[in-house]
């Protein structure tokens, strides 16, 4: 009588149930006895990446450099060095400001993830505060 996974209720048979010697010969032979293949499948599909929103604003001072590149450290609660995050702004929803704020978050070059804080690094100073949304995945 087959068995099914747990996870994506695939079927694999019971080696120790299963009347079929012919057949439990064969998969063991392949497979060994540990695991069937549908079990490690299931298993893997199991293990599910999952996902986090973090929020900051990258303001327009204090900025290190006297000429390009510039870099801003912002802090960023709950980001990890080894998060690889996609970012993009935020928009407030007023036409003009939201044209201002893309054009600024246009200057950035590069940015490098440390626990809890991020490294902005722009070709130019922005002129206004970036609202940013970064989504990892682990």
């Amino acid at each position: 009588m087959p068995q099914y996974t747990t996870n994506l209720n695939l079927e694999q048979f019971d080696l120790v149930n299963d009347r079929f010697e012919l057949f439990k010969d064969f998969r063991n032979a392949i497979a060994g006895t540990n695991a069937s293949n549908m079990q490690i499948i299931d298993t893997a599909v199991g293990t599910k990446a999952t996902t986090q929103n973090y929020t900051a604003t990258i303001p327009s001072t204090s900025w290190t450099g006297a000429v390009a590149p510039f870099t801003k450290v912002v802090a960023v609660v709950g980001i990890l060095e080894t998060d690889n995050p996609i970012w993009g702004y935020v928009p407030t929803g007023v036409y003009a400001i939201d044209l201002i704020i893309k054009e600024n978050s246009g200057l950035i070059l590069e940015i490098e993830t440390s626990n809890d804080s991020i490294t902005v690094t722009t070709t130019e100073v922005p002129t206004a505060d970036i609202p940013v949304i970064f989504k990892v995945v682990r």
